[in-house]
This record gives structure tokens, sequence and C-alpha cells, in this order.
């Protein structure tokens, strides 16, 4: 069997499973704390945007199974660096989705998140200009979300 098949086993298992007494079960995520950007003309569906979500849950859940086991990264293509090895709560996350569409129809999304409180400042409207921050601790994380794998990789969490 191949790698991507006990990837895709094991984030299905992550639906299933609770980790810790803490461990809720998050079945969608506030859109209001929701921003698409497209390249190249693309667009997502509303459904697009929920597998998207779905996809992010996911990764979520892994990384903090791993928090909870005080396990870091060593080879793994879905989470690249811990940064502040803090539990992540997505509740508490806006998200940038940056879309991008190839040639032969696989759509990929780079997901930026970061605390609903950075944006009470409101020095940049989130909702309309992509936002990069160079730190923030666990506050800010991004993930590569691939709608046609259903697939999260290469997610990396700020350091301290």
């Amino acid at each position: 069997m191949t790698k991507t098949f006990y990837i895709i086993i094991y984030f299905c298992l992550l639906n299933i499973i609770s980790f810790g007494q803490t461990a809720k079960v998050i079945q969608s995520l506030d859109t209001a704390k929701l921003a698409v950007f497209y390249k190249s003309g693309s667009t997502l569906t509303q459904g697009q945007i929920k597998t998207a979500d779905s996809i992010l849950i996911n990764v979520v859940n892994y990384y903090n199974a791993k928090v909870d086991k005080g396990q870091t990264p060593n080879n793994d293509t879905i989470v690249l660096s811990f940064g502040a090895a803090d539990k992540i709560d997505i509740e508490k996350y806006c998200r940038q989705y940056t879309v991008t569409v190839f040639n032969d129809g696989s759509v990929n999304i780079n997901a930026f998140c970061f605390c609903q409180n950075m944006v009470k400042i409101e020095l940049i409207n989130w909702k309309k200009t992509p936002i990069k921050i160079h730190d923030g601790g666990s506050c800010v994380f991004s993930v590569r979300l691939d709608l046609t794998t259903g697939l999260g990789q290469m997610m990396k969490v700020n350091g301290m």
C-alpha cells in the first residue's frame, strides 16, 4: 500500500478518535473568519470551501495529537515545523485562503491562519489584503490544502 493511502486512513481515524479529554469535534468553521483570494480568475464553490475547512481541521487535529504526545516533526510531510509547540484551537483563528487552479484542474489552497485577537488591532483589512506575519508564535500558522487529493501538507507553525 502507498504512503498516501496510509495518510488518508490516518486522517479518517482522526475524525473518529478523540485525543484527550478536552478534544472536541469540529464540524465546520465560521465563514465570518474567512477571506478567500484567487489567482488567475479561479473561484471556489461553497462545497470546495467546506472541503478545504475539513482538510484544515484534520491537519490541526494531527498537529495537536503530535503536541499531546510531545513529538516533533521527523521526516513528516504534513507538519514541517512546530514553532511554539502549543495546541491549536482552530475555532479561534481567522483564515485567509489563496487559491490556485492548475492547468490539469487540480486546486491548491495556501491557508494562512492567525488568532482572531490579532485582527482587533485593525491596522489592515485582512478580508481584503493578504497579510504576512513573520512570527506570532502558535497564533500564526500556514498549511497547503490540496482539494484534488483531500490532503493537507507542509504545515508551518511560527516560532515564539
